[in-house]
């Protein structure tokens, strides 16, 4: 996720909570890529998938 740079005078504060805002979301979006990634595989292979993949396409 791209963060702005900090600004001139702004607080640090600000700054370190936008980029973990951004990390934040990433990590969401890694997450649900990797899940729907491994529940792709599973039904490829034919394994059960389970509750974990569900509405999963």
């Amino acid at each position: 996720m791209p963060v702005l740079p900090p600004r001139k005078g702004e607080s640090v504060l600000a700054v370190a909570e936008r980029e973990q805002v951004a990390r934040k979301r990433a990590n969401t979006i890694i997450g649900a890529a990797r899940r729907d990634w491994d529940c792709l595989r599973a039904g490829f292979a034919g394994a059960e998938t389970g509750d974990a993949c569900e509405g999963v396409k």
